[in-house]
């Protein structure tokens, strides 16, 4: 005999479902209970040793035998008459509004007649992000009660949603007092691309359409004098909140809003000294907010007319001011901000001849250089796999961690667009966007050196806006 345990469906809710665990016994084929012989070595022997002769169970074994053998018409399932044994997905990943199907490996040798059930069993998110409320969502279920094929259909998403794991559970059963069985699989749904212009942060879906706005319409997110004056830059904190650059508030300051909702603003970051003097001053279209690996902020401030040009204002994980990094060469423009693992800031040194430099970040100073040749970028920003990507004048540019160089391809650009804000979209995806106002061409995806497209639909209500800043709610 075995043990076998096998999850049977309660009648409990039916969204998250539970389930109630038994244990059976379930014959393997080889009757073990000795008649009192010798010499097997068997499990659950009662019996007493025997002379080596034939064990008394059904297979008809020999002397010596040490093991089950199958019955006829049982197989695998650890004895069971049928399982599943196993539910695969059509896609890891995919973007809202993409049907997924889950299609099960059923191991049935009698040929029984099973019927099927489904249920969304749960959903996950990093642990730093609020949990998702379901009815925030629009979402369908389906499964095929003859095969037991399910299709999965995520259909709305508010503005704030982020990145979810959803895990899916298929039932199966066979007649009358047979069991149900099941099996889970899990899908990741994108979470939305948050999108600066004007005085307004817009949530865009992940297939390119405007998100569901609660108070708002045309996927408005942030809007509103006493939230957000003039955002620009965009961060997703690793905290799970979303730290926004407001040039247009007096004086210049770094902002948090929780993603539970429209308008939730958390706290104003510390913005002036007792002597009432900005931390941050920018009176000039710089660009670059990063987090350090010890949870500090920066944020790059240039002006043409200060002397030295270029500073990166830091800010501890809890909003207070920590440091002001003053560029040694006074005339030095950085442009764009990101990090390295190590925990060094990386910034363009722009010009004709740029470099793309790695600088202390107790000090300022230049540590390294990662590649020069940059011909007048605009931004820098690091991807997930360790790519830095910089914006160009009609263009961009992939640069390794040791300095090689390579033009993303198949981008459909004007001359004299400018690609200035970016943000990673996954794995080995980074999100670009170019100062060209339209409700579609002006936010894109690139994959490694590949220009996959304009991400932001036409004839969908998708407001007309100019990216100013970009972010990726994951």
């Amino acid at each position: 005999m075995r043990v076998v345990t096998l999850l049977l469906a309660s009648s409990c809710a039916a969204f998250w479902g539970c389930g109630q665990e038994i244990t059976v016994l379930q014959c393997d084929g080889h009757v073990d209970v000795d008649a009192g012989v010798t010499g097997d070595t068997g499990p659950f022997d009662s019996g007493t040793p025997d002379l080596g002769m034939a064990d008394l169970g059904v297979d008809g074994g020999t002397p010596g035998d040490t093991g089950p053998e199958p019955d006829s018409g049982v197989m695998g399932c650890n004895g069971a008459t049928y399982c599943l044994t196993d539910l695969v997905v059509s896609a890891e990943e995919a973007p809202v509004r993409t049907a997924v199907t889950f299609t099960p490996t059923v191991d049935n040798p009698q040929s029984k007649v099973l019927t099927y059930r489904v249920e969304l069993a749960g959903s996950s998110r990093r642990p730093e992000l609020p949990a998702l409320v379901l009815s925030d969502i629009t979402h369908t279920i389906n499964v095929d009660p003859n095969t037991g094929l399910v299709t999965f259909l995520v259909t709305e998403v508010p503005t704030w949603f982020a990145s979810t794991t959803f895990e899916i559970r298929l039932y199966a059963k066979g007649p009358g007092n047979e069991p149900e069985v099941n099996v889970s699989a899990s899908v990741k749904i994108k979470g939305n691309l948050v999108i600066s212009s004007g005085s307004i942060i817009y949530a865009m879906a992940s297939d390119g359409r405007p998100a569901r706005s609660q108070n708002f319409t045309q996927g408005r997110f942030i809007s509103g004098q006493s939230f957000v004056r003039t955002p620009r830059d965009l961060l997703l904190a690793r905290d799970g909140s979303l730290v926004v650059y407001d040039f247009g508030a007096v004086p210049h300051r770094l902002r948090r809003f929780d993603l539970s909702g429209e308008n939730s603003l958390l706290q104003d970051f510390e913005f002036q000294d007792a002597n009432q003097m900005p931390y941050l001053e920018r009176s000039d279209a710089s660009r670059g907010l990063a987090q350090l690996p010890d949870g500090r902020y920066g944020a790059v401030d240039y002006s043409f007319s200060r002397t030295p040009k270029s500073r990166i204002v830091l800010f501890n994980e809890n909003g207070s001011y920590a440091a002001t990094l003053t560029a040694l060469d006074p005339n030095v423009e950085w442009a764009g901000l990101t990090t390295t693992p190590a925990g060094e800031l990386v910034t363009l040194e722009r010009g004709t001849d740029g470099r793309l430099v790695t600088l202390s970040p107790s000090t300022g100073a230049v540590t390294g250089m990662i590649a020069q040749g940059v011909s007048n970028g605009f931004t820098v920003t690091r991807s997930d796999d360790g790519f830095y990507y910089v914006g160009l004048t009609s263009g961009v540019i992939r640069i390794s961690a040791q300095g090689a160089r390579q033009m993303v391809s198949g981008i459909q650009t004007g001359t004299s667009d400018w690609y200035q804000y970016f943000s990673p979209f996954g794995p080995t995806s980074m999100a670009i966007s170019r100062d060209f106002g339209s409700e579609s061409d002006n936010v894109g995806i690139v994959v490694g050196t590949m220009f996959t497209g304009w991400l932001r639909q036409a004839a969908v209500n998708n407001p007309y806006l100019t990216p100013s800043g970009l972010a990726y709610l994951d």
